[in-house]
């Protein structure tokens, strides 16, 4: 009696690797950007689930073994189920969750039963050594290449901080303040005009009269993010779509030479909002999670990759306070307080989830993805778009002389029949300290950047050639 509970104790092994492989091999993927207390809470839901399952298989049928094979490839496969999900609706018309669901489980029940039927305890027994070794390997495989990005980011994070306290020493200059304001998949009034049939001129005038230079022609690379970003940072095309590395990337982030310039001109670089994964710290007081491009955090991820998670509905509730928040920062006069700064903001919308109307109020759920129905991605549109206004008012009441760059990566990217070409048309537009900075007519987020530099400082950076889109 006592070697079989002790069979079964260990046997449960299998069971607890098959519920820590899917989100090790994620955390290991991000761990550039996640980090290990939003992994742990969905370890804790997978740990529970396969153990829960191996105990209850184990109760009716006293096989160890079997009942921990049965369990590991249950976990496996209802906490990687969505994806297979998406992969069989591509090619299946007519299917549903609901049936493809119960088919999935099915099969699952199919296979117990064929295990604890068909399978001697031998061959149990090393179908069970084979497995528990293999997915071990497979999770020493994921955790082993981490550990040095893991040092990395460690250290990162230190030389950042002590970057910070060196910046933190007055210098003898008397610099205008730099704010560049980011607002991702925030489209240019062409874009609006043309496929939403909404008209934002309202927005430029009101800019250009406060003494912005408003360029209506300028575009991006691409409709990637991260890639106009990175580039943006490193000002220069240092990378495109078909040649992206994730991890090379960031460390350019990390060490953005645009940093790097504000920094030699004596300026400190702060980062307001979720500006973590553009190599700044995000500010303490608007700290975020790590999210996906639908705004999710690294654990509704996880969990929405399950069995039930096309039931799940993402809260957002957070997300939505870091949005307010940073905006709320953002119109604070304190943010204009200190001398010779580089405030770098980005803010994740008026991108997907849509969160707000045009007043600012709750969207539903259902709709928060909801890219067919116009209204949805205009309310937020118009929404963010009364609070840049607001953001601009409050830096040049309170910083007539400061430098404002109001930029965004892309414009809509999925609304039906829009050509690429105008989807990576911008906004892109320009305060400097009230005088006329016309050069920046057409000119790219790379190139803005080169001419503001070029204004700003003692440099010279001629302008580059943009990449085919």
């Amino acid at each position: 009696m006592e070697q079989q509970k002790s069979k079964g104790l260990s046997a449960v092994l299998l069971a607890a690797l098959a519920a820590i492989f899917p989100v090790a091999y994620m955390y290991c993927q991000n761990i550039k950007t996640a980090t290990l207390v939003e992994a742990l809470p969905v370890v804790g839901i997978y740990l529970v689930s396969a153990v829960v399952l191996f105990l209850i298989l184990y109760g009716c049928s006293k096989k160890a073994y079997k009942s921990a094979i049965v369990a590991a490839v249950a976990v496996l496969i209802c906490s990687n189920y969505t994806p297979f999900q998406t992969l069989v609706f591509e090619h299946v018309s007519g299917l549903r969750y609901w049936h493809l669901a119960a088919i999935v489980l099915f099969l699952i029940f199919v296979f117990g039963l064929f295990v604890f039927e068909k399978l001697s305890d031998n061959l149990a027994e090393m179908v069970y050594t084979g497995v528990l070794v293999a997915l071990g390997v497979v999770i020493l495989m994921n955790i082993i290449p981490a550990v040095p990005k893991g040092i990395a980011k460690m250290k990162s994070a230190k030389a950042e901080q002590t970057q910070k306290a060196e910046e933190q020493i007055a210098t003898t200059q008397d610099l205008p303040n730099v704010y560049y304001l980011v607002f991702d998949e925030y489209a240019s009034n062409y874009q609006m005009e043309n496929y939403y049939k909404y008209d934002n001129s309202a927005f430029s005038t009101a800019l250009e009269e406060k003494g912005f230079c408003f360029s209506t022609e300028s575009r991006n690379d691409c409709g990637n993010t991260t890639v106009v970003l990175t580039n943006i940072l490193s000002l220069d095309y240092t990378t495109d779509e078909a040649t992206f590395d994730g991890a090379a990337a960031q460390k350019l982030r990390d060490h953005a030479a645009l940093y790097q310039e504000m920094r030699d001109m004596g300026y400190t670089v702060k980062g307001i909002g979720d500006t973590g994964w553009m190599g700044l710290p995000t500010d303490e007081s608007s700290a975020s999670v790590s999210k996906t491009v639908q705004g999710q955090t690294f654990t509704q991820m996880m969990l929405q990759n399950t069995i039930a998670g096309p039931l799940m509905q993402t809260s957002y509730s957070e997300f939505a306070k870091v949005i307010v928040h940073t905006i709320d920062q953002l119109q604070s006069p304190e943010i204009t307080q200190n001398k010779n700064q580089f405030v770098v903001s980005y803010l994740s919308t008026p991108h997907q989830p849509f969160l707000f109307d045009e007043n600012g109020q709750d969207v539903a759920a259902a709709n928060y993805n909801n890219w067919d129905d116009d209204r949805y991605y205009v309310g937020q549109y118009q929404y963010i778009t009364k609070q840049i206004q607001l953001i601009v008012d409050n830096i040049i009441e309170n910083d007539p002389n400061s430098i404002i760059y109001l930029a965004s990566d892309h414009g809509a990217r999925f609304k039906a029949g829009v050509p690429y070409n105008d989807i990576i048309r911008v906004l892109n537009t320009v305060y400097y300290k009230g005088e006329d900075i016309s050069e920046i007519q057409g000119l790219s987020g790379v190139n803005t950047w080169r001419a503001i530099l070029n204004r700003l400082g003692t440099k010279k950076f001629e302008m580059v050639e943009v990449p085919q889109a």
